[in-house]
């Protein structure tokens, strides 16, 4: 980095200092003046859409704060209350009129390109495939998501009822894609994300293959973790203590990008004694700094979840506006295992000696493995799911997954439920965080260099996935392949 990070805050300039978002009947006469303002000009045109970024982005913000408030406190009813009024009530209205400023944009074409670093094509996609009906639907299945992994967060899920869950889930996404004119839900998402993914699943399935056969001997090795260099007590403080050290030695902007998360208030981390591992990004478009949420079950799994973490937060700094309510992007999630990948280079003031840092590195690269192992059984069977809904849930889990395993296929199954056909993106991205981390080993800086131009660069459609530049570099294919698979392979010999 030529520059320390700096977060890409919003100043309210449209909306008073002291606005708060509470009913929609205070929010809409701003809608209205965007909507109806007069526009003679470029200099005009640059001032509408900067309060419409302003606007998308403070009501963006309170619906990310009053989700995380929701999980924060989860047998509070009124703040849960508080985030199903903005959700049902006002983001579908919202959107609505977001849909009518955009369309009202293209007249705008030159401009556009000029203001807004040639997005054009993004927001075209935008327009085309928003539909007015499926607004209200959509934020339905979200409270219902959010609702039950809350109010459920501090309880132990039975089978039953986790099943009865993505049941209903599936339901419901099924009437939401009838509604609109497809045929089952693994169409309409598709259609509705222009498939991020610029290779065929077969393709993407024989690379990732390709690469759990190379790393067959590290895979077959279940040794834990080892343990941290803590003392019993203070395990969090201790661990977030040593965290700069190791982003410095990236680069010192990281560290300074993590102080400022600091800074803010913007991190809760609990690094042991949770029930079940929870790692949370809330992006905030207006502030520019978001928010990361990580609870473990013990220190030396806080480990790489928490630089996957911050690596998400890289992610969303430099693109605020990007939701993670249905998981990351294919992009985000690459910036997130890319730098846990990364940071295991620098890792060595996190263990006893060198002999352990190396066999963490080992643990963690075979975890790796492994997630791309589950993300390629889970796109199988939503496929499944979706696209033959009447088929027996219990039938289809032993035919795809084997037989239920509780602790490892429960959070399995309510991923399915909340974050829909997350896998193929975590494949794209787990291959191209592969060869980032291969190509660390060999050249720190250029790496890293790429890595963050890319990371900062524009975001491009979900569609155009391919000639977005943070997948310049990385992007997978049959050369990058056969040197992520021998990298494997010598890695446990190593």
């Amino acid at each position: 980095m030529s520059t320390l990070f700096a977060p890409r805050a919003i100043e309210k300039e449209f909306l008073p200092q002291e606005f708060r978002i509470t009913v929609w009947s205070r929010l809409k006469p701003y809608y209205n003046e965007l909507l109806n303002r007069r526009i003679k000009e470029i200099r005009s045109f640059d001032r509408w859409w900067t309060d419409f970024k302003e606007m998308r982005a403070a009501i963006r913000e309170e619906y990310n704060i009053r989700l995380l408030r929701a999980w924060q406190q989860p047998t509070d009813e009124r703040i849960f209350e508080a985030f199903s009024y903005l959700a049902l009530e006002v983001m579908p209205r919202a959107q609505q009129f977001e849909h009518l400023i955009l369309s009202r944009s293209l007249e705008f074409a030159p401009a556009i390109r000029k203001s807004i670093g040639g997005s054009l094509s993004l927001i075209q996609e935008q327009v085309a495939r928003f539909g007015k009906k499926n607004a209200l639907l959509e934020q339905e299945i979200i409270v219902q998501i959010q609702g039950f992994l809350c109010r459920n967060s501090a309880k132990k899920i039975s089978e039953d009822k986790a099943q009865d869950f993505l049941r209903q889930l599936c339901e419901r996404r099924q009437h939401l894609a009838r509604q609109t004119g497809y045929t089952d839900y693994a169409s309409y998402h598709s259609a509705r994300l222009s498939s991020p993914i610029p290779v065929s699943k077969a393709q993407l399935y024989r690379w990732t293959e390709r690469i759990l056969s190379a790393g067959e001997a590290l895979r077959s090795n279940d040794a834990p973790m080892p343990n941290l260099s803590l003392r019993s007590r203070g395990v969090t403080e201790q661990l977030l203590a040593k965290v700069p050290k190791c982003l410095n030695s990236i680069d010192p902007a990281l560290g300074r990008h993590f102080q400022l998360i600091q800074e803010a208030r913007r991190l809760h981390v609990k690094a042991r004694g949770s029930k079940s591992s929870l790692a949370r990004l809330s992006p905030m478009p207006l502030s520019g700094i978001p928010h990361l949420t990580l609870h473990a079950t013990q220190p030396a799994k806080a480990l790489p979840q928490l630089f996957h973490l911050i690596g998400w937060g890289l992610y969303a700094a430099f693109h605020p506006e990007q939701s993670m309510l249905e998981g990351p992007s294919a992009a985000a999630e690459f910036s997130g295992q890319s730098l846990r990948l990364i940071s295991s280079e620098h890792w060595d003031n996190f263990f006893i000696d060198k002999e352990q840092w190396q066999t963490a590195q080992k643990i963690q690269l075979r975890q790796i493995l492994d997630q791309l192992q589950l993300a390629m059984v889970r796109d199988r069977f939503e496929q499944s799911l979706y696209t033959n809904p009447a088929q027996d849930l219990k039938a289809l889990w032993t035919t795809t997954y084997g037989e239920w395993n509780a602790p490892h296929h429960l959070p399995e199954l309510l991923k399915i439920g909340e974050c829909p056909f997350s896998g193929i993106r975590q494949l794209y991205a787990g291959l191209s965080a592969l060869y980032c981390w291969q190509q660390y080993q060999e050249a720190p800086k250029m790496a890293f260099s790429h890595f963050l131009q890319g990371l900062s660069a524009p975001s491009v459609p979900a569609s155009n996935t391919s000639k977005s530049l943070i997948f310049s570099k990385w992007a997978p294919n049959d050369n990058t392949i056969k040197k992520v698979a021998t990298f494997v392979t010598d890695f446990e010999a190593a």
